[in-house]
């Protein structure tokens, strides 16, 4: 017997970008805005978001359609605008939480 039903697609695996965000003397840094890039050909393209908690921390979830993506994180202000860019992470790395420290804040 054959299906007719339609073919579904198959994501990757979720997996999780955690991290916190501090002030470089160590207090914790809340309601920042962390975005999760994924490094394309064409460029970048969105994996997530997420906003630093009281306790600076933040979570992303990420749902790559294929695969486990190139990515950076960016911490930016209200409007947008970058304070911070990590180095990039390579297939989907990392494995442990990715700490941030900043001198300053917009």
């Amino acid at each position: 017997m054959r299906s007719t039903s339609e073919p579904s697609s198959v994501l990757s695996p979720l997996f999780a970008v955690r991290g916190q965000v501090t002030h470089s003397d160590g207090r914790p840094l809340s309601g920042l805005t962390i975005q999760a890039r994924a490094c394309t050909f064409d460029g970048e393209a969105p994996l997530g978001d997420a906003i630093t908690d009281q306790r600076g921390a933040f979570e992303i979830q990420v749902q790559p359609a294929n695969g486990r993506p190139n990515f950076y994180l960016r911490v930016v202000d209200d409007d947008l605008n970058p304070i911070a860019v990590t180095r990039v992470f390579y297939k989907g790395t990392p494995l442990r939480p990715v700490d941030l420290r900043l001198n300053r804040c917009a």
